[in-house]
């Protein structure tokens, strides 16, 4: 019983960081057009409880038989309410119960229209592998980055249209203006003559995003010849690699 009340008090812990996450970026939510919020406090939910390492607490669900969190995306508060409501019927404990901005009803159902609204629908070919994961809100798109000589050869891009592409790629952090122009030509020439529509997405070149902030590594060991007033050699720089952090160095070796 300990156990349980244990895992019960870090859901609570989780839930109580993705809510007051939610109430920190709240100004934020209110930005997003209204019919975007409940999914932006969705995934805010989602972010707080992903921002530490929960698989000990997931390992020590599933011994249990409970849920080990990892499928909650769509409906992350509903799901830990779901979890909590469950051990609170078994330890006794109760606390108050937050509203989710989405449940497991409405959660699957919004991502599969926000995918279709910046993803477009499935091509045929796929669309019917797609609709078991569709019944779960987990249909997926392929998105394939052009290769250069995409630019050149508007039967490549035909043919990655004909085996399900519904999202073209255009990195343009390679080629040229005249190379991207080509590679969206060929998509809208093919789907002119009877190819399934697809989206283009075009990545800028630029800094790229991270998940997390960088962590410095310290300073890096910096080895280099000894040199005269000149710049020319006067002795070659000698290093000794050795598995024992403990070996003795020869002499005049770094």
């Amino acid at each position: 019983m300990d156990s349980l009340l244990d895992l019960q008090a870090e859901l609570i812990h989780l839930r109580d960081g993705a809510m007051a996450l939610e109430r920190q970026l709240e100004p934020e939510i209110r930005r997003c057009s209204e019919q975007y919020q409940s999914s932006a406090r969705n995934l805010v939910h989602y972010l707080s409880v992903r921002q530490g390492d929960i698989r000990p607490l997931q390992h020590r669900l599933s011994r249990f038989g409970l849920s080990s969190l990892s499928a909650m995306e769509p409906y992350t508060l509903a799901h830990l309410n779901a979890v909590i409501n469950l051990l609170q019927s078994i330890t006794g404990r109760r606390c108050e119960t937050p509203q989710a901005p989405v449940d497991y009803l409405s959660g699957p159902q919004l991502l599969r229209q926000q995918r279709r609204r910046l993803l477009g629908e499935l091509p045929p070919s796929v669309k019917v592998g797609a609709e078991a994961g569709a019944a779960a809100g987990t249909e997926a798109s392929v998105m394939v980055t052009m290769p250069s000589q995409a630019a050149a050869e508007p039967q490549l891009v035909a043919d990655l249209l004909a085996s399900g592409m519904n999202v073209m790629r255009i990195n343009c952090a390679h080629d040229d203006a005249s190379a991207w122009r080509a590679m969206a030509r060929h998509l809208r020439s093919a789907v002119e003559n009877g190819a399934s529509p697809a989206r283009i997405q075009v990545d800028l070149a630029g800094p790229k995003l991270r998940t997390g902030p960088m962590q410095s590594s310290g300073r890096l060991l910096k080895l280099k010849p000894r040199r005269d007033l000149y710049g020319l050699v006067l002795e070659p720089c000698r290093v000794w690699l050795h598995a024992e952090a403990d070996a003795r160095l020869p002499a005049g070796l770094h």
